[in-house]
């Protein structure tokens, strides 16, 4: 029978320092493309993101809608109202790029090819940098598919550790969804963010008394209730996702 290559890993390290490399272990240089994926998956790219993005694309249909109110909203509103909402609007924008940057800058990308996930396990630990602890490991498969990987420090008594007594929680689980689902994260964010920036565009328009005639009658106004049949399907979006990848972790 012809032999088979086993399938290719891939772990990236955030760490700055450089690690020991061989034939099995090998770092990769002039990889710009999976680094960047590596540095737009992270948390904090995602949100300020989704958030930039969101309120971002709010605004630009309130200038559309109405011009001449919005351009009135900002020139006849005093500057202790109007320059804290720019400063708000320019640290959303600013931030998922700084933290883009940053996380592309302190990556670097190691390759390694083994026959199963413990085999890869084995070798990252045994080339990890000194001075530096495993939090998490992500295995990419070269069908396509993934493994997260999170490790935690136990206390031992007596220098034993029961493991039987360490069970797997409920919150663990919903970190674990929020913090290693960019998807999810994406859409969480982006039902906050679009209903805060809805709130702020009907009070630019028309003050508390506009937010309320249109949540008390959206029904009656087709314009009105685009935008909340857009955040309710997005919301179920979320939820279902956010369903789908609990039950998946483990």
């Amino acid at each position: 029978t012809p032999s088979t290559s086993p399938p290719s890993y891939t772990s990236r390290s955030s760490s700055q320092e450089s690690s020991p490399t061989d034939r099995e272990f090998k770092l990769q240089k002039n990889r710009f493309w999976p680094k960047a994926q590596y540095a737009m998956q992270q948390k904090g790219v995602v949100i300020f993101g989704a958030a930039a993005i969101v309120l971002g694309t709010s605004t630009a249909l309130a200038y559309l809608q109405d011009k001449a109110k919005f351009i009135a909203f900002f020139t006849n509103n005093p500057l202790y109202t109007i320059v804290p909402i720019i400063a708000v609007a320019s640290l959303l924008a600013m931030s998922p790029i700084f933290l883009g940057i940053k996380q592309f800058v302190n990556t670097k990308e190691y390759q390694t090819q083994r026959k199963n996930a413990d085999e890869v396990l084995d070798n990252v630990f045994r080339h990890q940098p000194e001075g530096k602890v495993i939090k998490s490991v992500r295995l990419e498969y070269s069908n396509g598919t993934h493994s997260n990987f999170v490790f935690n420090a136990w206390e031992s008594k007596k220098g034993f550790v029961n493991i039987d007594e360490k069970v797997i929680s409920k919150t663990n689980k919903i970190e674990s969804v929020i913090n290693n689902r960019p998807l999810f994260t994406a859409l969480l964010t982006g039902v906050v963010a679009a209903n805060i920036a809805l709130s702020l565009l009907l009070y630019a328009e028309g003050g508390v008394n506009n937010i309320q005639k249109f949540y008390q009658n959206p029904l009656t106004n087709h314009i009105k209730l685009l935008p909340l049949t857009g955040l309710g399907i997005v919301a179920l979006l979320a939820v279902y996702l956010g369903v789908h990848y609990y039950r998946k972790t483990n």
